[in-house]
Parts: structure tokens; sequence; C-alpha cells
């Protein structure tokens, strides 16, 4: 699967990891998987790491479904997020700006990165936190 995901409760955090060729339906499949999850509670930050993808197969309108799907996931009230999504080329930079601006006045606080590091640190991780 080029989309796996770990959740750590321990680190407050979700680590996702995409590779290789990502395609919508693995793309949709792998979200509905860790929103409904039963040990993902909403308020966990989530880092998204990007870099070893080496295409992003995914439409406009199937961001915009997760987008929507991730303010479910958030509860009622909606509980804050952070989601750190760390690219490593200008193709998914612009794609994951494009996700940070359909959620700015939602709860979930998105930012895109070109280094590991400096997600981690936003998150209030620990460098090298990766399990």
């Amino acid at each position: 699967m080029p989309i796996a995901y770990d959740i750590q409760p321990s680190q407050g955090a979700v680590f996702v990891t995409y590779e290789d060729r990502v395609t919508e339906p693995e793309y949709h499949t792998a979200w509905l998987r860790l929103y409904t999850d039963p040990r993902c509670r909403p308020g966990l930050g989530e880092l998204v790491d990007c870099r070893p993808v080496s295409e992003f197969a995914v439409t406009p309108d199937a961001l915009r479904n997760i987008a929507e799907m991730s303010l479910l996931a958030a509860g009622d009230p909606p509980a804050r997020a952070k989601v750190a999504i760390v690219v490593a080329d200008e193709a998914l930079e612009k794609v994951s700006r494009s996700y940070r601006a359909m959620q700015e006045a939602t709860s979930e606080m998105v930012a895109v990165f070109r280094d590991l590091t400096d997600a981690q640190r936003w998150l209030g991780l620990a460098p090298n936190c990766l399990a």
C-alpha cells in the first residue's frame, strides 16, 4: 500500500507516509481507514511525509473529499489539530498548499514543509521521533 499510517497516542500524533505512486482509490481508502480506526482520536497531530512519492494521481475533488472527511473526524465540537505535510518537490507542495487553503477556516491547522525536522518541531515532536 502506498499510504501507511502509525498512530502514536503517547506522542499525540499520527505518522502517515506516502510512497511511490498514489492513486485516488488508495488515497481515499487510506484516509477512511485512518479516520475510522478506533485508536484515532480527534486532536491528534498528523505528520504526513510525502517525500517518497513518485506520482500523486489524485484530483482536486478527491482532495476536497478527504478535507471534508477530516472535518467529520475532528468531532463535535471540532478538536483543534495540527497537520504537517512534508514534501520534496514543487508539484506536491502546490497540492499540499491547496489542501491547506481548503482547511483555513476549520479546526485543522495545516502547514507545508520541505524539511522533516522543521515539521516535527512545529508539531511539538522530538526530532527523529518516527517509529
